[in-house]
């Protein structure tokens, strides 16, 4: 069973519901260029930002697919919102899939259907500083 670990500071967050496909986008810079006889060349440039994004759920009850019963619905979003209000990298590790890097909250959309459970959308980017 996949798990997904955000981390700020050492708040560690495990989400509660194994999505059902996690996305992983990792492209490079590619740049092609016209040549003078009307042809193309291309540049191979590093590596993007990796982006990594699902769709699940937070579940506002106990369920027996549950991965993490220490919160409930809301409270997981306040959770995010919090880390990413920080303004700080975030960790974001999936061991299953060797993902272990820190990122930043890029997109975090919800919504409340079902009763209690909240739906939502997270998208995290690779963080890298400015290098001195």
């Amino acid at each position: 069973m996949t798990k997904i670990y955000i981390r700020h500071k050492s708040n560690i967050l495990l989400i509660p519901v194994t999505p059902p496909e996690i996305h992983v986008k990792s492209d490079a810079k590619i740049t092609t260029y016209d040549t003078v006889d009307g042809g193309e060349i291309v540049h191979i440039g590093k590596r993007k930002l990796q982006e990594v994004s699902w769709e699940c759920f937070f579940p506002a009850f106990y369920a027996p697919y549950v991965l993490n019963t220490s919160m409930y619905g809301m409270e997981y979003v306040w959770a995010i919102e919090k880390m990413r209000d920080s303004r700080e990298p975030l960790q974001l590790t999936i061991p299953e899939l060797g993902i272990s890097m820190q990122a930043a909250v890029v997109s975090f959309p919800w919504s409340q259907r079902r009763g209690k459970d909240i739906f939502y959308s997270m998208t995290l980017s690779q963080y890298r500083g400015v290098e001195g």
